[in-house]
């Protein structure tokens, strides 16, 4: 908790690792996967039946996108 006052980046302190691919350019064109985790693990965007997914109203809104 802060206390008034703003914290400051301090790169001694504050450092990420980098998660990125060295020899990869970013600013290529390239197809992206991602993954979309919701809280309490409810199938918004439809379900998988038969090992197939079954994409609901809210799925195919984002499949288009």
């Amino acid at each position: 908790m802060v206390s008034g006052k703003e914290m400051s980046y301090d790169p001694d302190q504050h450092h990420r690792r980098s998660i990125r691919l060295k020899a990869y350019d970013y600013a290529s064109a390239g197809a992206y996967f991602a993954t979309i985790c919701t809280q309490g693990h409810v199938p918004r965007f439809g379900e998988i039946i038969d090992d197939e997914m079954q994409l609901n109203d809210a799925g195919c809104m984002v499949q288009d996108v």
